[in-house]
């Protein structure tokens, strides 16, 4: 795990110095491995995915690769609004506490970022498919935007 965090920290530096590449480079070998840790019966952190897959769409954006980005962020939408369902249904307060509880307060709180970026990550989708003259899908994905918020 440690390894796959220090290369998504790598790339994400090269995606902000504009060297994509590079990124593309190091993040492509990140999906590969965690593709061979998925196959292999190996539980992988969702959330590193998640990461993962946004860099890569990011990357892919960057260097105007749109339908490349856009399938990207299919992934990161799917991976993420799992996690929120995830989340929802095993974060619950502790019996007798209820909104007391501060491990429960800290986790809805990481939900709602989650639910933030998801908005973040549709908008982001709605303003690659609308660049490749997708209006329909874009709209639809709009429309997707507002049930989360």
């Amino acid at each position: 795990m440690d390894l796959l965090i220090k290369d998504n920290d790598r790339a994400a530096e090269y995606i902000l110095g504009g060297d994509i590449p590079n990124a593309l480079s190091i993040l492509e070998k990140m999906e590969k491995l965690m593709e061979y840790i998925a196959t292999n019966g190996k539980v992988l952190d969702r959330n590193i995915i998640i990461v993962c897959l946004y860099n890569i769409a990011s990357a892919y954006q960057a260097n105007w690769q749109l339908e490349k980005c856009a399938k990207y962020i299919e992934a990161v939408t799917y991976n993420l609004a799992q996690s929120i369902k995830h989340d929802e249904l095993t974060h619950v307060p502790t019996r007798g506490k209820g909104m007391d509880d501060p491990h429960y307060t800290s986790m809805k709180a990481i939900t709602l970022r989650k639910k933030q970026f998801l908005v973040k990550v549709y908008l982001q989708y709605c303003a690659v498919t609308s660049q490749l003259n997708k209006h329909e899908d874009s709209l639809f994905q709009s429309h997707k935007k507002l049930n989360v918020s």
